[in-house]
């Protein structure tokens, strides 16, 4: 049973049972409408709308239920805003989903942005023109942000807020001649073993927080001792030679 009264609860405007019809326009002004032990029920022939008017009575938004999809719809720009179709795929931005969840947008990277807050600090996931960017703290609001890679439960892969790189460890911190203000350095296995690019053009391999080799545009220098097992061979033209200082 359905009752609608007036404001002053004096009589009953309309009033009806079960399945009966409610052919007549329904207006409600500073009221609610409320249905007990059941629902309201729409219906359309073009399918299922319910329409959320603003205070000027432009409905802005709608609610609506066409051929099996629920969607709501701006009615100011005529665009779907959500849709959940039949299968149970959720699009935000476009009406023809094709996974679970399909982020839809053109033109900005705001239309194809997640967009993460913490606190102070932002954190988005984009993606333009087919390209995947992470982002940790756009704003530069926080010190010593990350991005980390978890796998079974363990973190495996770390960028910190120097460009330093850890695969299945922390990256280092400054320490060793390695400084992380303006040199980046990929550790391998722990934070104390890995290549370095030291300034520029310079290039070390380090191992235990000692630099074992180090590389630039000139020389390279071995700072340990060099075991050859087998034999050191020579192959080019007479203007190529090995040099050994003693």
């Amino acid at each position: 049973e359905m009752c609608i009264r007036d404001s002053n609860s004096s009589g009953t405007i309309h009033e009806f049972f079960g399945t009966s019809t409610f052919s007549s326009s329904l207006s409600v002004t500073s009221g609610n409408i409320t249905a007990s032990d059941g629902g309201v029920l729409i219906n359309g022939a073009g399918g299922a709308i319910l329409y959320l008017n603003d205070s000027n009575d432009n409905p802005d938004y709608q609610v609506q239920n066409i051929g099996g999809a629920f969607a709501i719809k701006d009615g100011t720009s005529n665009v779907e805003r959500l849709s959940i179709t039949s299968a149970g795929l959720v699009g935000i931005g476009t009406n023809n989903p094709d996974s679970k969840l399909n982020l839809f947008g053109t033109g900005s990277d705001a239309d194809t942005r997640i967009s993460i807050k913490d606190g102070v600090g932002i954190a988005n996931v984009v993606g333009r023109n087919g390209s995947l960017s992470f982002q940790a703290d756009v704003d530069n609001a926080v010190s010593g942000t990350s991005i980390n890679f978890a796998v079974d439960g363990a973190e495996r892969f770390r960028i910190d807020s120097y460009g330093n790189v850890g695969v299945g460890t922390e990256p280092r911190t400054a320490a060793g001649g390695i400084n992380n203000d303006t040199n980046v350095m990929l550790v391998i296995g722990d934070n104390d073993t890995g290549i370095a690019q030291d300034g520029d053009g310079q290039f070390e391999i380090w191992a235990n927080n000692q630099e074992i080799a180090n590389f630039n545009a000139s020389s390279v220098t071995l700072t340990k001792d060099l075991f050859i097992p087998d034999k050191l061979r020579h192959d080019g033209d007479s203007d190529t030679q090995i040099r050994l200082s003693l």
